[in-house]
């Protein structure tokens, strides 16, 4: 992280709310993993779902910690601790004010995020200097870490995750995003927030913090949301941004982008996956508002590459592998099958699943595993192996199939069955870890 030189301690404490007796002192940098501390740093423990970063307060003082801020640790010097009701808050709160003059776009939805967050990235960096969220550490404390590694530059880009009502708006809070971006909004956590409306109403938190521009799905529910004086850009078919005489080609897909009735030009994305079209329109919308050339932006997109397990493409004992198991809706699930089998038809290779079980989708989960069995089975996917328990939803509905519930197991029957002219596409909850089936093949092979 950047060195917080606008911190002193006196200015720490007044942020978060917290009377401080002592001398002030200038702050090198927020710390919360007690091995990053260093002398001049303020610690900040918070307690997580594995560790009680209050447990590592002493080691943090003996790296050289000179304000630690904590919410259970006994107070013996008031000018070294700091006591708050919630340290996560804490640091929330000193991200925001450290922030207040960035200009921030801020992008939630339920699939996407990360992709478009990456396209948004390479669109801004062909004119502005950017920062932006690393991986996808989207929750209160990777948005804070955000926050803060920002310095001299001109735009950070801040991908926000919820699995709960008020989530985003804690998040789009902190940030007050000058342009904010709902990619879509669908089934994930369904299980969690209980129908299609709550995650609606949850991704859409983020508008009553937006501050000029919204840029959203053309779709009617979107449409119709109240977004006082901002200015709403749509994306998609027929809306202010949208992708015409699409052609996908054994290296990528092409289309032409038009903004309403106007032709501005071919773009180029190097993705078979028809939802990256979209995901582009984002980054393109962006990259117009703050006055990026098409020229530009083409370039930017057509250099573009995805993150690690996102469309990632492999071979193993001649088999083709594509490995998009970063995470899995129903409706990711079902566009990544969608955009694989393409992929197959048009490098002449047989399209075959291994999938793994879609997480947090509570009642809705028989249905929604059926369904991707069953629509695999409709588009011609030649064969469908389940890893996980309760696979047995995926083969009903591609009536056939086997379920396999041990990786290394699972590696072995791939190696053994398929081979050159086979294309595999591995697909599941981030939670499945479906790479570590990879990593068993490669294993297996040396």
């Amino acid at each position: 992280m950047n060195p917080t030189s606008k911190l002193s301690a006196r200015r720490i404490a007044h942020v978060i709310g917290v009377d401080y007796m002592g001398e002030d002192k200038k702050i090198s940098k927020l710390v919360w993993k007690s091995k990053e501390c260093c002398p001049g740093c303020c610690y900040i423990a918070i307690r997580g779902e594995k560790y009680d970063g209050n447990d590592f307060i002493e080691e943090a003082r003996s790296r050289g910690a000179e304000l630690i801020i904590t919410d259970t640790y006994a107070v013996s010097r008031s000018d070294e601790y700091l006591t708050v009701e919630n340290s996560k808050i804490a640091l929330g709160q000193l991200a925001k004010d450290y922030a207040k003059n960035i200009k921030i776009i801020g992008i939630t939805g339920s699939a996407g995020k990360t992709t478009v967050k990456e396209m948004i990235k390479t669109v801004m960096s062909e004119k502005y200097s950017v920062t932006a969220t690393l991986n996808n550490e989207n929750n209160e404390i990777g948005v804070a870490k955000t926050l803060l590694s920002c310095s001299d530059e001109e735009f950070c880009i801040v991908e926000m995750g919820m699995r709960a009502r008020g989530e985003i708006a804690y998040l789009a809070e902190l940030c007050r995003p000058e342009t904010s971006i709902i990619t879509n909004s669908g089934s994930a956590h369904i299980g969690l927030l209980g129908s299609s409306k709550e995650i609606f109403n949850a991704k859409t938190e983020i508008i009553e913090y937006t501050r000029k521009y919204c840029i959203l799905p053309n779709e009617e529910r979107f449409i119709k949301l109240q977004k006082n004086n901002l200015s709403s850009i749509y994306v998609g078919d027929r809306g202010d941004f949208s992708a015409e005489n699409i052609e996908y080609c054994k290296s990528g897909v092409e289309y032409s982008v038009y903004n309403k009735c106007f032709n501005l030009g071919r773009i180029f994305i190097p993705t078979f996956s028809k939802h990256n079209i979209t995901n582009s329109l984002f980054a393109y919308s962006v990259g117009n508002i703050y006055g990026i050339e098409h020229e530009s932006i083409a370039n930017a997109l057509k250099c573009f590459t995805n993150t690690k397990m996102r469309e990632e493409i492999l071979s193993i004992n001649n088999i083709c592998l594509v490995v998009d198991c970063y995470n899995a809706s129903y409706e990711g699930m079902k566009s990544a099958i969608e955009s694989f089998n393409n992929y197959c038809t048009l490098k002449n290779l047989s399209p075959n699943l291994v999938l793994g079980l879609m997480k947090e989708m509570g009642d809705y989960s028989d249905e929604y595993h059926y369904r991707i069995g069953e629509y695999a089975k409709d588009i011609g996917i030649h064969s469908l192996i389940v890893y996980g328990e309760s696979g047995e939803k995926y083969t009903d509905g591609y009536c056939g199939g086997k379920v396999i519930n041990d990786k290394n197991t699972l590696a072995q029957f791939i190696l053994s069955n398929y081979g050159s002219g086979d294309a595999i596409l591995f697909k599941g909850s981030r939670s499945v870890r479906m790479e570590e089936i990879i990593n068993e093949m490669k294993e297996l092979m040396k």
